[in-house]
């Protein structure tokens, strides 16, 4: 799987999860295709739960989270966030505003889906 040119991705452990982390990174002067890292992240999902299916079949499906603009902490779900619901940062008690992830979401002015 593969991004455009400008964006790269890192897969490292989150030890505050017990988990997982895939990271994108957007360079400078790239082209940065929003379809594009909701396709890698889409993939990798799939696949983390064919892994988990086979190995760990007694677990509960993983759920992707993503870091907050409020406070340091990972709790805004991803399909929540996609679905558009509502979310709100547990610490600071205020709403996550509806463009923030406009850049993971969006591309050509355009909702992925």
């Amino acid at each position: 799987m593969s991004l455009s040119l400008g964006q790269r991705y890192c897969i490292s452990l989150c030890e505050e999860k017990h988990s997982i982390q895939l990271s994108f990174v957007l360079l400078p002067g790239g082209r940065h295709l929003a379809e594009h890292r909701r396709d890698l992240l889409e993939y990798f999902q799939s696949n983390l739960e064919v892994i988990m299916k086979d190995f760990m079949n007694a677990t509960t499906k993983p759920v992707a989270y993503i870091p907050c603009c409020f406070c340091s902490q990972l709790h805004l779900e991803l399909q929540s966030l996609l679905t558009g619901e509502p979310q709100d940062c547990n610490t600071n008690m205020q709403p996550i505003p509806e463009l923030y992830y406009h850049d993971l979401l969006k591309d050509k002015g355009l909702i992925l889906l």
